[in-house]
């Protein structure tokens, strides 16, 4: 398989570049929730919904963001919350320079020609910062030649783009698919 073209949409939510980083303390607070909640995961569930969506969009769908809450509650466990949390945000979270190195080097491997990147991120997410996609952006240019990086930025969205946006997303993965075809 070759791999021309790469759309990426909030990835901030898995790196680390900044320690002290807005997204850490909300990283806390989820952690947080999840400590003696004897698998009550409520608290968890509304505080991940708090930090992914808008507030325009949270209370547009206040009575589905209800039933995502109970969703949540009842298909996970504690335990597979906390594994996910570690593996994605522990000690070992991957940070903005390995996320890059990981497309490069399987890039590379893969093939020697050009690839197309788009990264698209809310502009209300709280957990992937401009500063983290516009590192991720120059890491990419600089590991790999015949590269092209392109940012987006959907309006008034947070981090559940392709929730919160859906046609705007589908758009803009169409459209950048077929550009230069």
């Amino acid at each position: 398989i070759v791999v021309r073209k790469l759309h990426l949409t909030g990835v901030g939510g898995i790196l680390h570049s900044n320690k002290d980083h807005y997204v850490h303390l909300i990283l806390q607070h989820w952690k947080g929730a999840l400590q003696n909640s004897n698998n009550n995961l409520t608290p968890f569930a509304w505080a991940v919904l708090m930090h992914t969506y808008s507030p325009a969009f949270l209370t547009k769908n206040s009575d589905r963001i209800k039933s995502r809450v109970r969703f949540i509650t009842q298909e996970n466990t504690e335990i597979g919350i906390q594994a996910l949390l570690e593996q994605t945000h522990g000690a070992d979270g991957w940070t903005v320079l390995e996320l890059a190195e990981k497309v490069i080097e399987t890039h590379a491997i893969r093939s020697n020609t050009s690839l197309s990147i788009r990264l698209l991120r809310g502009e209300l997410d709280q957990l992937c910062s401009v500063d983290d996609v516009m590192l991720l952006k120059s890491y990419l240019q600089r590991g790999m030649t015949e590269t092209s990086c392109t940012v987006e930025c959907v309006k008034e969205c947070g981090h559940g783009v392709p929730m919160e946006a859906a046609r705007a997303w589908r758009k803009d993965v169409l459209e950048f698919l077929v550009e230069g075809n």
